[in-house]
């Protein structure tokens, strides 16, 4: 699959933040699993997405709130400097506490 650059992701997700958000529902996250000490998971059929107390709090908002909705949010993955994955769109399931991060489970199959 090709990447994409900062730029194309940028043209989609539209903001800094980790979480982009539009009319109190997430656009679009962006995942790393190289995040030192609270790393993202990626894999085929589950993402597990972790945030801090430093999170945009209202993005954080937001995905709580799509918890087992029928609304999907669009995974850009940080591969490398300027490399991104798009991995399409996803379901948020559930949000756990873990540690000194929360925790939110991402499928693709709708709740």
């Amino acid at each position: 699959m090709p990447t994409m650059s900062w730029n194309e992701v940028f043209a989609i997700h539209k903001s800094q933040s980790s979480i982009s958000t539009k009319d109190g529902m997430a656009r679009s996250i962006l995942c790393n699993q190289a995040k030192e000490s609270y790393a993202d998971e990626v894999h085929d059929d589950k993402i597990f997405y972790r945030v801090t107390p430093n999170t945009n709090t209202r993005g954080v908002a937001v995905l709580r709130g799509m918890v087992s909705l029928n609304c999907g949010v669009r995974v850009f993955e940080k591969l490398g400097v300027d490399h991104w994955q798009d991995h399409g769109v996803w379901f948020v399931h559930e949000w756990v506490p873990e540690k000194a991060v929360e925790v939110f489970l991402l499928t693709r199959n709708r709740p």
